[in-house]
């Protein structure tokens, strides 16, 4: 199983995809996340309904919740464009997202069952995989799947809705401003974290959550001053 294919599994809360308004979804997620539709571009409903293969209305759909995730802008008359990506602003996003993601360790750890502990020990294999051959779209696809796996062992659609947002703004920014580097430093924090869910020990799940957050944030503050994006 590829990480791509593996994405497929979960959706949303937990239910795998069954919409054409999902696969929309999944897919100009994947998209912006990976700069094939470049930071602050425009485009049009009619090229991305093109560029995903479904229909006018799914693709709607599509756009109008990535526009709610701030991934999109829908300009009236003037067509759709690409959030622009802005250093300062994956700090504020780390600042919200390490005390979400601490909610999300806690009852990953707390609830995760035998599905969700596939999911998670899937995720891992295909991190390593695509950090091994340098696979950068490989393991982005791999690191959604990892956040999905911990959204499906927490049984919490709540912090999971709150948590998917802010984990796709930064893996956008991760890949555009960091690509290849730290790759595996950021795979162990991932690793470690998986193992303390998987354990079932809160404690240290949330202790390494906590940890995580902090190596993200610190890119993100490295971004800024080593880049000088604003």
């Amino acid at each position: 199983m590829s990480a791509l294919e593996g994405i497929v599994k979960v959706t949303d809360c937990f239910g795998s995809i069954k919409t054409s308004a999902e696969f929309a979804y999944r897919r100009l997620e994947q998209m912006i996340v990976m700069s094939e539709l470049s930071p602050g571009s425009q485009t049009t409903e009619a090229e991305l309904q093109h560029k995903v293969g479904v229909g006018r209305t799914p693709v709607r759909e599509a756009i109008q919740r990535l526009a709610w995730e701030g991934l999109l802008e829908i300009r009236p008359r003037a067509g759709v464009a690409v959030a622009p990506l802005k250093g300062d602003d994956w700090v504020r996003i780390m600042e919200i997202r390490r005390n979400v993601e601490l909610v999300l360790a806690r009852a990953a750890a707390d609830q995760i069952e035998d599905d969700a502990k596939r999911t998670l020990s899937a995720a891992i294999e295909l991190m390593i995989q695509a950090c091994d051959a340098g696979d950068l779209p490989g393991y982005a696809a791999a690191d959604k799947l990892f956040d999905m796996g911990m959204a499906e062992a927490s049984r919490n659609c709540h912090v999971v809705r709150a948590a998917i947002p802010l984990q796709t703004h930064t893996r956008r920014f991760w890949i555009h401003f960091h690509g290849q580097e730290e790759i595996r430093n950021a795979l162990t924090g991932h690793i470690a974290l998986a193992e303390a869910v998987m354990d079932k020990d809160v404690g240290r799940a949330v202790r390494q959550a906590r940890h995580l957050m902090s190596y993200v944030r610190g890119r993100a503050e490295n971004a800024v001053h080593r880049l000088g994006v604003a």
